[in-house]
């Protein structure tokens, strides 16, 4: 079986997980039947997304790592005799997972935008902040799903493209969002912060986040990821900050600072 139809199998396995229908007997007919569809030529980038896509749909982003681990582990302990379908279902997580830590960073990286635009407008709060606990509204431009959407239709149309060329796609893609969203960051640190409000803004995330109700794993990840990143950005900004003597530019509401994806 191809490793596009694998990428099914894992992705429809993983929602008979969710359910608590993961046996032997529901495994093998899942296989089967997939085995009986129709393959189509360079399916795998497609299939591949769509399992990305999916993972961000029953996941949180700060969960989805911890998830695949989950299930992996239940796999290799389920009762199952053809444990060559368990090794392929593995080897279909294990080839993503560099692309959803990857995927994972950016979608902190968009949290990070937001909570500095609110932050400046009007500052963070236990409520406010709330928008950590949920996926970003550019998920699936983050996933690159538009760019694997338009090659799956190029294939229906008869469109000859080459999986090597897909991938650059996508990897071009992923970069351009990442780095749309680091832009904007940068600029709204340089435009409305210095290092005296940006030490104001970690402290106080960090005191939201250990005064909000949440259980200790989400705390943790969160604090450790969210001022990784700040750290980051703030070493960032003070190169730029002894570079040049910036002027504050005037009060300008935050809220005009949109990501442009066009």
């Amino acid at each position: 079986m191809s490793t596009g139809k694998f990428f099914k199998v894992t992705k429809e396995a993983i929602l008979l997980y969710i359910k608590g229908e993961l046996n032997e007997e529901n495994l093998l007919n899942l296989i089967n039947t997939i085995r009986k569809e129709n393959e189509e030529k360079d399916e795998a980038i497609w299939e591949e997304t769509l399992l990305i896509k999916k993972l961000f749909e029953i996941k949180k982003y700060y969960e989805v790592e911890d998830f695949i681990k989950e299930f992996s582990y239940f796999l290799n302990n389920m009762s199952y005799q053809r444990k060559g379908d368990i090794m392929l279902i593995n080897a279909s997580l294990e080839s993503i997972e560099e692309k959803l830590h990857y995927r994972v960073s950016t979608q902190i990286d968009f949290h990070i935008f937001e909570l500095l635009k609110l932050n400046y407008i009007k500052g963070l709060n236990t409520y406010n902040i709330k928008i950590l606990f949920k996926n970003s509204d550019f998920t699936d431009k983050i996933i690159g799903l538009d760019v694997a959407s338009n090659y799956a239709y190029k294939q229906m149309s008869f469109v000859s493209m080459e999986d090597t060329e897909l991938r650059e796609e996508l990897s071009k893609e992923n970069f351009s969002v990442k780095e749309k969203i680091q832009k904007n960051i940068k600029s709204i640190i340089n435009s409305y912060y210095d290092i005296k409000s940006l030490k104001d803004f970690a402290n106080s995330l960090n005191s939201c986040l250990k005064n909000i109700k949440l259980n200790k794993k989400e705390r943790n990840f969160l604090l450790y990821t969210m001022n990784l990143k700040i750290s980051y950005y703030t070493k960032i900004a003070r190169k730029t900050w002894k570079s040049k003597n910036k002027k504050r530019k005037k009060a300008i509401k935050a809220y005009s600072l949109l990501l442009d994806f066009k």
